[in-house]
């Protein structure tokens, strides 16, 4: 970060700031992971940043960003750099759109209701080869980690990939302020947060803020998907990928190989993932389209894609004790659920396909209805046996038993769905564990894990 403190006093909005001139090399607004040399920012959420001001200046900061609300209510004086601003979040705004405008480099917004992260990853992945890349970490996509991702760029990075996550209107127009997109992708529109948007043509015109910001530049679209293909118009460069000849990218679907994981061919160049799923298929030809538009060419991207490896807790395909274990547990709604049932159906097994399956949240009304239809989903899927974590599954475990599947079961408890899983699987079987995050399925992986590594010669 190449900015004086009194710089970015004048940045964020600091009238005026107590302390000394020092050098920053970072933001943070988590004590856990600040670095010395870090500004810190006290920013208020589930926790209140400011009651860690003095842990961040113990820590190392290089000063603390607050409230000038919270910085007239103290009564003795902090040792350290202060900034005090009207909002500390506002700050981090104006820091990071800053921070852009003075970077003039390509930067990739990646949205769309399904497969934003495996989408960003792919395109970072395919862009390495000719770039040095910049890309969120993990998923953070929001008014605040998007910001963050921003607030690292540098004088190395040559291009920028960053994913753009929304759940209520406006939230996309915002990032986009901030990121000022070059290049826009939108993977598909589902039923992802509907809780919010209402129906699906909300969810479109959430996803479709982004390209108000791409008038100049250029925008990849899902060209299968229906609602989609209405907005193709909206910006002038608009590409196309999928696998319908009215795609300017096409690619035409592959027998899947014999861990389950897809395959395609494009141009005549055949690509092969490393992760299951045919839904991937549509974010790898993401990559390539935007690939093409830097001028990589598909040889090149070939070699990239067959190496790729999924992100964490996203379609991760591993073997434990002889069961062939889909980790999907990041996250969970209508469309990535189907898709899952879909996955789980091809994998090839032996033995049982077993679907694991936590709460969709954020669906608002739609919520009985669509774990209704996913009990219906399973069966008409063949599935031999469904385990439904949450209080809304017990409606898609129903579902699934009237569709006449008997081993279907409903837990309150993640613990002993756990360990019941543990006892029912063996080897030969395949099975998809897949939830919203905050159901806490990762702890139903970690358990099957952890018998593996108990067993005796293991």
């Amino acid at each position: 970060m190449n900015l004086t403190f009194a710089e970015i006093a004048s940045i964020v909005g600091a009238e005026t700031w107590k302390g000394e001139e020092r050098p920053v090399s970072g933001v943070s607004i988590d004590t856990r992971t600040l670095k010395p040399g870090m500004l810190f920012f006290a920013l208020q959420g589930q926790t209140d940043g400011h009651l860690y001001v003095k842990d961040a200046i113990s820590r190392g900061a290089v000063g603390v960003v607050v409230s000038r609300e919270w910085e007239s209510r103290q009564e003795e004086n902090i040792s350290g750099n202060i900034l005090a601003v009207d909002d500390p979040l506002h700050g981090l705004h104006r820091l990071a759109s800053h921070i852009r405008k003075t970077c003039d480099i390509p930067v990739v917004a990646v949205t769309g209701s399904n497969g934003k992260t495996t989408t960003k990853e792919m395109i970072a992945c395919v862009l390495q080869i000719r770039y040095r890349v910049l890309k969120n970490q993990g998923n953070l996509n929001n008014h605040i980690g998007l910001p963050l991702s921003l607030c690292r760029l540098n004088a190395q990075a040559e291009t920028a990939v960053f994913e753009l996550g929304a759940n209520h209107f406006g939230e996309i127009h915002t990032l986009s302020r901030l990121a000022q997109p070059t290049h826009g992708v939108i993977t598909n529109i589902g039923k992802a947060h509907i809780g919010y948007f209402g129906d699906l043509e909300g969810v479109l015109r959430a996803k479709s803020e982004m390209l108000d910001f791409l008038s100049n530049g250029r925008v990849f679209l899902n060209g299968d998907d229906a609602l989609l293909r209405r907005v193709v118009n909206r910006v002038r460069l608009t590409h196309t990928f999928g696998f319908s000849k009215l795609c300017d990218l096409r690619g035409e679907p592959l027998p899947s190989d014999e861990r389950g994981c897809p395959r395609m061919k494009v141009s005549g160049h055949v690509f092969r993932l490393n992760i299951p799923g045919r839904h991937h298929l549509y974010n790898a030809l993401a990559a390539l389209a935007v690939g093409d538009a830097f001028g990589l060419s598909l040889d090149e991207m070939a070699v990239r894609l067959n190496q790729f490896s999924p992100v964490e807790k996203r379609s991760v395909l591993m073997v434990v004790n002889g069961v062939k274990l889909i980790d999907d547990t990041y996250n969970s709604n209508p469309s990535s659920a189907a898709a899952s049932i879909d996955t789980l159906k091809e994998l090839p097994v032996s033995g049982r396909r077993i679907a694991v399956f936590g709460d969709m949240l954020e669906l608002g009304d739609c919520g009985p209805k669509e774990h209704r239809i996913l009990g219906m989903l399973i069966v008409q899927a063949g599935l031999d046996s469904l385990f439904g974590l949450g209080p809304l599954m017990r409606i898609t475990v129903n579902a699934a038993r009237e569709g006449g599947m008997k081993s279907a079961w409903h837990y309150s408890d993640p613990v002993k769905l756990a360990r019941d899983l543990a006892d029912y699987v063996r080897p030969g079987d395949g099975l998809c564990v897949k939830g919203s995050r905050s159901m806490h399925l990762d702890e139903v992986v970690n358990t099957l894990k952890e018998k593996e590594s108990s067993q005796p010669g293991v």
